[in-house]
C-alpha cells in the first residue's frame, strides 16, 4: 500500500510536560502582614472643637412647592466627603500580578475579588514607574 503523506512523528519528539505549578499558587505567604487600605467616600463630620463656631447646612436643599411641580428635585449628595478604610486581601502588585493567573487558580479568583471591591470605591490599580498605583476611576 502506498503512503500519500508526510511523517510528522519526529516533530513531537522533544515536546516538554506543560503542567507545572504555577508560581502565583506555591508561593510562600510571609509572616508580616501588610496593611493594605482603601479609602471609601463617607458623610463628613465636624470636630468638636470647632462645632460652637460653624453654623451647620442641611445637607440637602429644600425647594419650594411650586418649583417641585415643575419636576425640580434637590440633589442628596454631599460635597464635602471624608474617606474611610476597608481591607483588602492583596497588596497591590499582587493583584496585578494575579490578575493575569490562569482562570482556574485560586489567586486570579482572590484578584478579581480585589478588583472588585476596588471599583465598588471607584478605584483602579495600575502600574506606574514600576509600581502599583491606585488611582481614581472616571
Amino acid at each position: 500500500m502506498n503512503k500519500n503523506y508526510t511523517p510528522i512523528n519526529h516533530r513531537f519528539n522533544g515536546f516538554k510536560s506543560y503542567n507545572k505549578p504555577n508560581p502565583l499558587e506555591s508561593e510562600t505567604i510571609s509572616s508580616e502582614k501588610q496593611a493594605i487600605t482603601i479609602e471609601e467616600a463617607v458623610e463628613y463630620k465636624i470636630p468638636k472643637e470647632v462645632k460652637p463656631y460653624i453654623k451647620q447646612r442641611p445637607e440637602i436643599v429644600e425647594v419650594l412647592p411650586e418649583i417641585k411641580n415643575q419636576g425640580v428635585v434637590s440633589n442628596p449628595h454631599t460635597t464635602a466627603v471624608t474617606f474611610q478604610s476597608i481591607k483588602l486581601p492583596l497588596s497591590d502588585d499582587k493583584i496585578l500580578l494575579a490578575s493575569r493567573a490562569p482562570i482556574t487558580s485560586s489567586i486570579r479568583w482572590l484578584a478579581t475579588l480585589a478588583i472588585y471591591i476596588l471599583k465598588q470605591a471607584h478605584l483602579v490599580v495600575k502600574k506606574v514607574g514600576g509600581r502599583a498605583v491606585r488611582l481614581v476611576a472616571k
